[in-house]
């Protein structure tokens, strides 16, 4: 579609999962301290609205991260504009 891998917005499939992923990690008992998500923004989607359906926490994107996906020292605020924003 001309976008990059990067900018490639979540698909339907995906924003109809996520909410059901966080309400899955709610009912189990599994309420992450924080949320790490990639810069990708179908990352920063998933990562919003799964967390709409958890108690409230810390949302931070990564912006360079090792192949394990590790890189504490650039963490972030992750921008609170709605699923597609950057």
């Amino acid at each position: 579609s001309g976008l990059s891998d990067h900018e490639r917005p979540l698909s339907k499939r995906g924003k109809d999962a996520a909410p059901r992923m966080g309400k899955l990690l709610r009912k189990e008992g599994l309420l992450p301290d924080l949320i790490l998500s990639s810069t990708a923004v179908r990352a920063q989607a998933t990562a919003r609205l799964a967390a709409a359906n958890l108690s409230p926490m810390h949302l931070r994107q990564v912006e360079h991260a090792d192949k394990q996906g590790h890189r504490p020292q650039d963490h972030r605020p992750l921008q609170q504009q709605g699923p597609q924003a950057n």
